[in-house]
């Protein structure tokens, strides 16, 4: 009788022993932080995603791909080209045109051997009558001192063989020189001066000779700031 006494307390005491350890290990359990290995929250907020980029906080209309001609007149400097929207004005524009200039667009093109030019797009509100004025000069990339000359010479002086209705008209009064091709309806005035060569395009309904006055008008303006 007293042994299975002794085995019945033993039994309890080994069975009490053994909560305690269980409890004590859910306490540690309940009381020690995860790692961050084992959770996902925390992986993903350590992944270090790219942040998206900010807007423009000092002209928030501005979008990319939006033509700027603040941007156009860094990229014609960069390349060493005259800034061809810095040589004539919107006001100068709006004088000839009785519009005023809803927006400019520059532009270079470097991919025409040894000329290299700069374009400025005056758009209007009335499309038809924008303007387009480009300064052709010397490829920097490629010098040659003649590439002008040549140019022009090819180009207009030696249109003698050309028919009577092609030939380029001579202008005077503006720049070195300067020719009008086109007819009574359209045409390009293309100026020389400091070996460059302004070329003006002024849309519209009028007739020949008045988008003459008023290219030769632009054409002025430009000489005296190149």
């Amino acid at each position: 009788m007293r042994t299975k006494i002794c085995l019945i307390l033993l039994s309890c005491l080994v069975f009490a022993f053994d909560s305690c350890k269980k409890e004590n290990q859910s306490n540690r359990n309940a009381t020690t932080p995860p790692t961050a290995s084992s959770s996902p929250a925390v992986a993903t907020a350590t992944s270090n995603p790219t942040p998206a980029p900010p807007p423009d906080a000092n002209n928030p209309a501005v979008t990319a791909g939006s033509p700027q001609p603040a941007a156009a007149a860094s990229e014609a400097a960069a390349k060493g080209l005259v800034d061809a929207c810095a040589l004539i004005t919107m006001q100068e524009i709006e004088t000839v045109q009785k519009e005023k200039v809803a927006a400019t667009k520059g532009s270079a093109r470097t991919d025409i051997g040894a000329l290299v030019a700069s374009q400025c797009f005056y758009t209007l509100p009335t499309f038809n009558r924008s303007v387009s004025f480009e300064v052709t000069q010397s490829n920097p990339a490629q010098p040659d001192p003649d590439a002008i000359k040549k140019f022009w010479k090819e180009r207009f002086q030696d249109a003698k063989d050309k028919k009577k209705s092609d030939k380029p008209k001579l202008v005077s009064g503006v720049g070195e020189e300067a020719y009008w091709v086109g007819n009574n309806k359209i045409g390009v005035l293309y100026v020389l001066k400091n070996n460059r060569i302004f070329r003006i395009s002024i849309g519209g309904a009028e007739e020949g000779d008045v988008k003459l006055a008023k290219s030769k008008t632009l054409a002025e303006s430009a000489v005296k700031r190149l």
